[in-house]
Parts: C-alpha cells; structure tokens; sequence
C-alpha cells in the first residue's frame, strides 16, 4: 500500500481529491489488494478506491465463464461485492477454482475497442 501514501501529493496537484480506479486480476489477491487500498486511503481522509467496471465487464466478457485453473481457496462472497453488479459473475469463477487474468483486456484488445490511443476515454462504468 506504499502508493497510497502518495496521493496527497498526487491530489494536492490536481487541486483536489478525484475517484479512484483499479483494474486487476480476478482472484483472490485481485480483489484483496483494491480492497486493503481503501483502508489505509480512507484512514488517511482519501477516496475509497473504486473497480474499473467497465474493464472488468470486458475480463469477464473475454474469459466466458472459463478462466485459468488455480489452486486457492475459493474467496467469500463478501470479497466479491467490491465488484458491485458483476460480484455474482465473479463468484461463480472464482468458486470453481478459476481466475482471469488482466492482460486479457490489453493492447490487442483496447485496440479493437478504438480507444487505445486514448485511454483516459475508457468509459467507467
């Protein structure tokens, strides 16, 4: 969590506090990680950090239900939730021992997509 330490600094820039998105695997880890952010970011005064629903909407479009096999314990419902609409989806691959990973929704992709040249486009929700 040693970023978090810095978006002071990053928002004194900007003028002021802004939302905050992640985009990361769906796994265990990746959803821990957004989540143990939103403590130390919420204890300091800052913005909870937020999925980047669109991107993960498109992981799990991508991945069909069918993500890599992994070996970890299936995670609880309640880690999912941070996911909001797309928890359920996210559970169901997660509890059949499955991941996806984000490089799925990469250059190739985005390109695809018209909006790799710009990314700052990507819509959020």
């Amino acid at each position: 969590m040693d970023g978090i330490r810095y978006m002071e600094d990053i928002f004194a820039e900007l003028g002021g506090s802004r939302s905050v998105f992640y985009f990361g695997d769906i796994d265990r880890r990746g959803l821990e990680i957004p989540q143990e952010a939103t403590i130390h970011s919420q204890n300091r005064g800052l913005p909870a950090i937020e999925p980047h629903l669109w991107s993960y909407r498109q992981l799990l479009a991508l991945g069909d239900g069918q993500g890599q096999l992994c070996e970890t314990e299936s995670p609880s419902v309640a880690l999912c939730e941070w996911l909001g609409e797309l928890a359920e989806s996210a559970w169901q691959l997660l509890s059949a021992h499955q991941r996806l990973p984000q490089e799925h929704v990469g250059w190739e992709f985005l390109q695809k997509q018209n909006i790799a040249n710009s990314p700052c486009n990507a819509p959020l929700a």
